[in-house]
């Protein structure tokens, strides 16, 4: 029989829609409950993924019903917040701040170990889930290794990979024709190798709000690269 892995599955939705969200329901008296009806705002992903990161925060409760946590953070501002979410991302990741990782030194394939090993989580999952614990880090203050922001710049390798991958699948017609617009240094794939290369790495020593800027502008570019085969 399977052993179950001793921690819960972390908050894998984007670190920015979770920082908007806590915004939004700034200056408005909590819900009874956080549903579907008070995130119409959001499609369905977004919603699911929300969700499910409130309650493995913490920040929902019972039959989803806010948290005093909850609370303390959609109030707080700046310093206060950063101060809460270093307490909530503790409290979260207990097996990151036991002194088995260094996150100040570590590299991507330790942080995924650890992860793996206490919640189980694998995949494009753990990618999903290590992205939203960056940005939660940074908001709480937290000075994170080079080597793992630097996986998350958009540097090289995954240009790399998409340029492989674009090679592999090349449509025989198009081999021998040697011609595809898409593929070609000044086409869409090109352009979007060259965005991926020149985007700025990360800085753990950013204003808050320049942290989040620079998230959510990455998000758009990994999304746009997407779309075009680049990931």
């Amino acid at each position: 029989m399977a052993t179950e892995p001793p921690h819960k599955t972390p908050p894998y939705a984007s670190y920015v829609s979770f920082q908007n969200y806590l915004d939004h329901l700034r200056g408005k008296s909590l819900p009874s409950r956080i549903d579907n009806t008070v995130m119409s705002h959001l499609n369905y992903g977004t919603r699911q993924a929300l969700m499910a990161a409130l309650r493995s925060l913490g920040l929902v409760g019972e039959g989803d019903a806010p948290t005093t946590n909850l609370e303390l953070l959609v109030d707080a501002l700046d310093e206060d917040r950063q101060a809460l979410l270093l307490e909530t991302i503790k409290a979260t990741y207990p097996y990151f701040f036991d002194g088995k990782i260094d996150l100040g030194r570590a590299t991507t394939g330790e942080f995924h170990s650890v992860m793996k090993e206490a919640t189980g989580t694998q995949g494009s999952t753990i990618d999903k889930a290590s992205s939203f614990f960056f940005g939660l880090a940074a908001a709480a203050g937290i000075t994170l290794s080079p080597h793992l922001v630097t996986r998350k710049s958009g540097g090289g390798g995954s240009a790399k990979r998409g340029k492989l991958r674009a090679k592999k699948v090349k449509p025989p017609l198009e081999e021998e024709q040697g011609q595809n617009p898409l593929n070609g240094a000044g086409g869409v794939k090109g352009m979007a190798n060259q965005l991926l290369d020149k985007f700025p790495p990360f800085d753990p020593k950013w204003p808050d709000p320049i942290k989040a800027q620079w998230f959510s502008g990455f998000e758009r570019l990994m999304a746009s690269a997407e779309k075009t085969g680049q990931i």
